[in-house]
Protein backbone atom coordinates (compact mmCIF):
# COMPACT_ATOMS: atom_id res chain seq x y z
CA UNK A 1 0.00 0.00 0.00
CA UNK A 2 0.89 3.48 -0.27
CA UNK A 3 1.99 6.05 2.11
CA UNK A 4 3.10 9.71 2.39
CA UNK A 5 6.36 10.05 4.07
CA UNK A 6 8.52 13.24 4.78
CA UNK A 7 11.83 12.94 3.01
CA UNK A 8 14.68 14.82 1.21
CA UNK A 9 17.19 13.49 -1.52
CA UNK A 10 20.78 14.28 0.05
CA UNK A 11 24.53 13.66 -1.14
CA UNK A 12 27.11 13.73 1.49
CA UNK A 13 30.81 15.31 -0.05
CA UNK A 14 33.59 14.52 1.97
CA UNK A 15 37.09 15.49 1.91
CA UNK A 16 39.62 13.16 2.01
CA UNK A 17 42.32 15.03 1.00
CA UNK A 18 46.01 14.55 2.61
CA UNK A 19 44.91 18.00 4.87
CA UNK A 20 42.34 15.71 6.60
CA UNK A 21 45.20 13.83 8.61
CA UNK A 22 45.94 17.29 10.57
CA UNK A 23 45.30 16.58 14.04
CA UNK A 24 43.89 20.19 15.61
CA UNK A 25 40.60 17.53 15.78
CA UNK A 26 41.36 14.59 17.81
CA UNK A 27 42.40 12.22 16.53
CA UNK A 28 41.96 14.05 13.09
CA UNK A 29 39.94 15.97 11.19
CA UNK A 30 38.73 12.82 8.64
CA UNK A 31 38.32 10.61 11.72
CA UNK A 32 36.42 13.13 13.18
CA UNK A 33 33.74 14.07 10.01
CA UNK A 34 33.45 10.24 10.01
CA UNK A 35 32.21 10.35 13.37
CA UNK A 36 29.69 12.96 13.13
CA UNK A 37 28.61 12.07 9.44
CA UNK A 38 27.80 8.42 10.62
CA UNK A 39 25.93 10.09 13.09
CA UNK A 40 23.84 12.52 10.95
CA UNK A 41 22.61 9.18 9.14
CA UNK A 42 21.25 7.42 11.95
CA UNK A 43 19.37 10.52 13.03
CA UNK A 44 17.47 10.43 9.61
CA UNK A 45 14.63 8.88 8.57
CA UNK A 46 12.53 8.33 5.58
CA UNK A 47 15.49 10.41 3.48
CA UNK A 48 17.26 8.80 0.45
CA UNK A 49 21.49 10.10 1.07
CA UNK A 50 24.16 8.88 -0.77
CA UNK A 51 27.87 9.43 -0.46
CA UNK A 52 30.79 10.96 -2.64
CA UNK A 53 34.13 11.10 -1.89
CA UNK A 54 36.53 13.50 -3.31
CA UNK A 55 40.32 14.76 -2.99
CA UNK A 56 42.00 15.19 -6.92
CA UNK A 57 39.30 13.33 -7.77
CA UNK A 58 36.29 13.09 -6.94
CA UNK A 59 34.43 9.44 -6.76
CA UNK A 60 30.97 7.97 -5.73
CA UNK A 61 31.17 5.89 -3.15
CA UNK A 62 27.04 5.27 -2.32
CA UNK A 63 24.20 6.02 -4.71
CA UNK A 64 21.07 7.64 -3.06
CA UNK A 65 19.90 5.03 -0.49
CA UNK A 66 17.68 4.16 2.69
CA UNK A 67 20.05 1.47 3.86
CA UNK A 68 21.56 3.21 6.16
CA UNK A 69 23.58 0.51 7.46
CA UNK A 70 25.07 0.15 4.38
CA UNK A 71 25.82 3.74 4.20
CA UNK A 72 27.37 4.43 7.85
CA UNK A 73 29.62 1.06 6.99
CA UNK A 74 31.06 3.05 4.11
CA UNK A 75 31.70 6.09 5.93
CA UNK A 76 33.31 4.71 8.41
CA UNK A 77 35.63 2.61 5.99
CA UNK A 78 36.90 5.82 4.34
CA UNK A 79 40.84 6.69 3.97
CA UNK A 80 42.77 9.37 2.99
CA UNK A 81 43.18 9.29 -0.76
CA UNK A 82 46.38 8.13 -1.83
CA UNK A 83 49.52 10.89 -2.43
CA UNK A 84 49.02 10.63 -6.29
CA UNK A 85 45.03 11.12 -6.10
CA UNK A 86 46.03 14.31 -4.00
CA UNK A 87 44.11 17.49 -4.13
CA UNK A 88 41.18 19.02 -3.48
CA UNK A 89 37.98 19.13 -5.94
CA UNK A 90 35.27 20.59 -5.23
CA UNK A 91 33.77 21.61 -8.75
CA UNK A 92 34.22 17.61 -9.54
CA UNK A 93 32.62 16.68 -6.23
CA UNK A 94 29.88 18.94 -6.80
CA UNK A 95 29.12 18.32 -10.62
CA UNK A 96 29.32 13.93 -8.96
CA UNK A 97 26.52 14.77 -6.05
CA UNK A 98 24.26 16.52 -8.92
CA UNK A 99 24.27 13.67 -11.32
CA UNK A 100 22.80 11.73 -8.89
CA UNK A 101 19.85 14.06 -7.82
CA UNK A 102 19.48 16.12 -11.15
CA UNK A 103 16.74 13.57 -12.49
CA UNK A 104 14.96 12.26 -8.97
CA UNK A 105 11.51 13.01 -8.40
CA UNK A 106 12.32 14.41 -4.85
CA UNK A 107 10.58 17.95 -4.43
CA UNK A 108 13.83 18.65 -2.37
CA UNK A 109 17.36 18.10 -3.54
CA UNK A 110 20.38 18.55 -1.14
CA UNK A 111 23.97 18.47 -1.33
CA UNK A 112 26.19 18.57 2.06
CA UNK A 113 30.22 19.35 1.11
CA UNK A 114 32.66 18.54 3.79
CA UNK A 115 36.29 20.16 2.94
CA UNK A 116 39.30 21.55 4.75
CA UNK A 117 40.90 23.03 1.29
CA UNK A 118 40.96 25.22 -1.45
CA UNK A 119 40.10 24.14 -4.46
CA UNK A 120 43.37 22.90 -6.27
CA UNK A 121 42.16 19.94 -8.60
CA UNK A 122 39.61 18.87 -10.85
CA UNK A 123 38.10 19.93 -14.49
CA UNK A 124 35.35 22.02 -13.57
CA UNK A 125 35.15 25.52 -11.64
CA UNK A 126 33.39 24.89 -8.34
CA UNK A 127 31.19 28.15 -8.83
CA UNK A 128 30.36 26.61 -11.97
CA UNK A 129 29.15 23.60 -10.58
CA UNK A 130 27.28 25.96 -8.49
CA UNK A 131 25.04 27.52 -10.90
CA UNK A 132 24.41 23.97 -12.13
CA UNK A 133 22.93 23.15 -8.98
CA UNK A 134 21.08 25.92 -8.94
CA UNK A 135 19.62 25.19 -12.27
CA UNK A 136 18.37 22.13 -10.88
CA UNK A 137 16.54 23.21 -7.74
CA UNK A 138 19.95 21.36 -5.20
CA UNK A 139 20.82 23.47 -2.23
CA UNK A 140 24.45 23.00 -1.31
CA UNK A 141 25.71 23.62 2.30
CA UNK A 142 29.28 23.67 2.43
CA UNK A 143 31.23 23.02 5.59
CA UNK A 144 34.49 24.16 5.87
CA UNK A 145 36.62 21.97 8.74
CA UNK A 146 39.95 24.38 9.78
CA UNK A 147 41.77 24.18 13.05
CA UNK A 148 45.38 25.66 13.90
CA UNK A 149 46.76 22.97 11.58
CA UNK A 150 49.08 24.80 8.81
CA UNK A 151 51.72 21.80 8.20
CA UNK A 152 51.36 18.22 7.37
CA UNK A 153 53.91 15.58 8.21
CA UNK A 154 54.40 13.15 5.69
CA UNK A 155 56.96 10.38 7.31
CA UNK A 156 60.81 12.76 6.95
CA UNK A 157 58.66 15.35 4.69
CA UNK A 158 56.46 18.31 5.59
CA UNK A 159 53.68 19.89 3.04
CA UNK A 160 52.02 23.09 3.25
CA UNK A 161 48.22 22.71 3.78
CA UNK A 162 46.64 25.03 1.41
CA UNK A 163 44.29 27.36 3.86
CA UNK A 164 40.59 26.99 3.75
CA UNK A 165 39.01 29.33 1.38
CA UNK A 166 35.55 30.62 3.41
CA UNK A 167 34.97 32.78 0.60
CA UNK A 168 34.54 30.18 -2.31
CA UNK A 169 32.86 28.05 0.10
CA UNK A 170 30.44 30.58 1.05
CA UNK A 171 29.48 31.96 -2.52
CA UNK A 172 28.91 27.70 -3.08
CA UNK A 173 26.15 28.16 -0.64
CA UNK A 174 24.17 31.69 -1.19
CA UNK A 175 23.82 30.92 -4.51
CA UNK A 176 21.99 27.22 -4.47
CA UNK A 177 20.08 29.04 -1.51
CA UNK A 178 22.18 26.80 1.31
CA UNK A 179 24.32 27.96 3.89
CA UNK A 180 28.19 28.22 4.68
CA UNK A 181 29.42 26.74 8.27
CA UNK A 182 33.26 26.99 9.87
CA UNK A 183 34.06 24.54 12.16
CA UNK A 184 36.85 24.92 14.55
CA UNK A 185 35.80 22.21 16.64
CA UNK A 186 34.51 18.46 16.71
CA UNK A 187 31.28 20.50 19.12
CA UNK A 188 30.86 23.27 16.78
CA UNK A 189 31.02 20.42 13.68
CA UNK A 190 28.54 18.30 15.57
CA UNK A 191 26.10 21.51 16.21
CA UNK A 192 26.63 21.90 12.62
CA UNK A 193 25.93 18.74 11.42
CA UNK A 194 22.56 18.86 13.83
CA UNK A 195 21.06 22.25 12.59
CA UNK A 196 21.81 21.01 8.62
CA UNK A 197 19.60 18.09 10.71
CA UNK A 198 16.41 20.22 10.90
CA UNK A 199 16.41 20.48 7.04
CA UNK A 200 12.52 21.33 5.98
CA UNK A 201 11.39 17.89 4.80
CA UNK A 202 9.03 17.32 1.99
CA UNK A 203 6.45 14.87 1.26
CA UNK A 204 7.46 11.74 -0.85
CA UNK A 205 5.65 8.77 -2.28
CA UNK A 206 6.49 5.74 -0.37
CA UNK A 207 5.73 2.26 -0.79
CA UNK A 208 4.65 -0.21 2.32
CA UNK A 209 4.54 -3.55 2.06
CA UNK A 210 3.37 -6.01 5.02
CA UNK A 211 3.37 -9.81 4.71
CA UNK A 212 0.51 -11.40 6.47
CA UNK A 213 0.88 -14.94 8.27
CA UNK A 214 -1.97 -16.70 9.51
CA UNK A 215 -0.93 -18.86 12.40
CA UNK A 216 -4.49 -19.21 13.41
CA UNK A 217 -4.91 -23.09 12.13
CA UNK A 218 -3.24 -24.41 14.51
CA UNK A 219 -4.58 -23.27 17.43
CA UNK A 220 -8.43 -23.51 16.11
CA UNK A 221 -7.60 -27.27 15.50
CA UNK A 222 -6.41 -27.60 19.36
CA UNK A 223 -9.62 -25.83 20.81
CA UNK A 224 -11.59 -28.13 18.19
CA UNK A 225 -9.97 -30.87 19.86
CA UNK A 226 -10.60 -29.69 23.58
CA UNK A 227 -14.23 -28.91 22.75
CA UNK A 228 -14.66 -32.50 21.22
CA UNK A 229 -13.21 -34.15 23.83
CA UNK A 230 -15.51 -32.38 25.92
CA UNK A 231 -18.86 -33.43 24.02
CA UNK A 232 -17.38 -37.34 24.39
CA UNK A 233 -16.93 -37.04 28.30
CA UNK A 234 -20.31 -35.04 28.66
CA UNK A 235 -23.00 -36.73 26.16
CA UNK A 236 -21.05 -40.34 26.08
CA UNK A 237 -18.69 -41.79 28.08
CA UNK A 238 -20.11 -40.10 31.14
CA UNK A 239 -23.79 -40.90 30.17
CA UNK A 240 -23.13 -44.31 29.49
CA UNK A 241 -21.28 -44.84 33.04
CA UNK A 242 -24.67 -43.30 34.61
CA UNK A 243 -23.30 -40.14 35.44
Amino acid sequence: RHIRTQGIDMMLALDISGSMQINDFKPNRLEVSKSVAKEFVEGRKHDRIGLVVFAGESFLQCPLTTDYDVLIDLIGRMQIAPQSLDGTAIGMAISNCINRLRDTEAESKVIILLTDGENNAGEIDPMTAAVFAKDFDIRIYTIGVAGSGEVLRRGLFTQQIPPLNDRLLREIAEVTGGRFYRAESEEKLKAIWDEISALEKTELDAQKFTDWYERYLPYMLIALLFAFTAFLLKYVIWRQNGC
